[in-house]
């Protein structure tokens, strides 16, 4: 009885064995399974991929764990970072965040006069310059005030044909011939009170401003149609800033702008873009943009002076952006680095819109409150970039059963100032022995 009971006990605990060997079995098939998925590379040869540890065979460096499950599986554009090389790099990310894109533009200018502010003076009919009062150029004017005095033969003997003729009909051609040839209401008026005609006529300004020409002298003649000056009201004038064609883009008429005056950039002044230039200066390849000014009382803006122009330009409401730190731009793409936490990293290319100040608008290839990368991402963008040119060799994962024959570290004991064997990398350590660098584990090479 006491040994069918045993029996029957035996058989329940193998029983019990056998199911519970293949759980354990898989379990430890598992992990064997995980440690067999780790790979190594080198880090002076990234190139070289082993699945176990050891030591390069092209220069006997030991063999460092790649650690980024991405770079385990071969894709290039994910890079995993440990917290020391972070630290090291000074890595550093921010989220992506719509905001309305404004831009501060800078460029210079040339003040010019207001084109709609000037005048010239010409004579309607020949004659000789007696009396000239505005004797030099830069002489300011007032409307209607004197330039010179005039004596025409011609002018003469038209006003005393007007005085002569009694018929209402020929009094009025002549009246209408003295006005064509540039004698004022008031003149007729004169001559018509006193009976006689006037010897000389005056030449009155068209506008308040200065004499910017006079191409005439005393007691010149003068011939009909000929310009004898050139009048310019400063009281407005213009500033006329080049633009850098990425600049143009937003820029429109009645957007204020604020101009310094190179002589003088401790005062402001403020004015509106009035006009835009349809085309490009073809040679500096620049767009011409006209500021309007209100001149001082003084005219301390004055046509010919350099400046420099600010002009707040609004561009885009709601737009998504990043700062323009956080872009690599290689000139055939555009990309930035998303970070996704915990050291590891993507490569991700985008399509980027406008440019304002430090921020650049991401038309696609990020989605709001993505982490990029503004400090650090160029090293990671070379890592993304070489572990990119060993893919596309098709690079061999190298099994290192080489290992255990490679030369062992030379201790620090036998590391001499002076012999036959040297670091190629740590040019300093120098053994009279076969081995490795106990600092970096590269073979050591004899001197020839």
């Amino acid at each position: 009885m006491t040994s069918v009971r045993f029996i029957k006990s035996a058989l329940i605990i193998c029983s019990l064995l056998a199911a519970f060997i293949p759980v354990l079995s898989t379990g430890c098939f598992q992990k064997k399974a995980d440690v067999a998925q780790m790979k190594y590379h080198c880090p002076m040869h990234p190139t070289y991929v082993s699945n176990k540890a050891g030591s390069c065979p092209i220069c006997g460096m030991d063999l460092v764990p790649i650690n980024s499950a991405a770079a385990q599986n071969g894709n290039a554009k994910d890079i995993a970072v440990d917290p020391a090389m972070r630290q090291t790099i000074g890595a550093a990310s921010i989220p992506a965040e719509r905001r309305d894109l404004s831009r501060l533009i800078h460029a210079a200018a040339v003040i010019a006069p207001d084109e709609r502010k000037q005048s010239v003076v010409s004579v309607r009919t020949s004659g000789y310059v007696e009396k000239l009062e505005a004797d030099f150029s830069g002489r300011r004017v007032k409307l209607n005030e004197t330039l010179c005095e005039l004596y025409s033969p011609e002018l003469v003997a038209a006003q005393n044909e007007f005085l002569l003729n009694t018929d209402a009909t020929a009094r009025k051609a002549s009246r209408d011939r003295l006005v064509a040839w540039g004698m004022n209401v008031d003149e007729i008026a004169t001559i018509e009170k006193e009976g006689s005609a006037h010897h000389s006529v005056a030449v009155h300004s068209p506008r308040d401003g200065f004499v910017v020409e006079k191409d005439v002298i005393q007691g010149q003649k003068v011939e009909s149609g000929s310009t004898i000056f050139r009048i310019a009201d400063y009281s407005t004038v213009w500033a006329i800033a080049a633009l850098h064609q990425i600049d143009a883009v937003g820029i429109k008429v009645g957007t204020t702008a604020t101009v310094r005056l190179d002589a003088d950039p401790a005062h402001e002044y403020h004015g509106t873009i009035t006009w835009i230039a349809p085309y490009l200066d073809t040679a500096a390849l620049t767009l011409a943009v006209r500021i309007e000014l209100h001149n001082t009382q003084d005219f301390t803006i004055r046509p010919g002076m350099t400046a420099s122009v600010n002009i707040d330009c609004e561009m885009s409401h709601n737009m998504l952006c990043i700062p323009s730190q956080a872009l690599i731009r290689t000139g055939l793409r555009s990309a930035v680095v998303i970070d996704k936490g915990e050291g590891d990293y993507e490569i991700r290319d985008v399509k980027i819109g406008s440019f304002a100040d430090s921020l650049v608008e991401i038309v696609s290839g990020l989605s709001e409150n993505e982490k990029v990368l503004i400090a650090g991402q160029f090293l990671i963008d070379a890592e993304s970039s070489l572990r990119e040119a060993a893919t596309s060799m098709n690079t061999p994962v190298t099994t290192m059963d080489n290992a255990d024959t490679m030369p062992p570290k030379v201790p620090d004991t036998l590391v001499k100032k002076t012999g036959n064997w040297y670091c190629p990398m740590d040019t300093e350590v120098r053994s009279d022995v076969q081995g490795k660098c106990p600092k970096c584990g590269m073979k050591l090479i004899k001197k020839k």
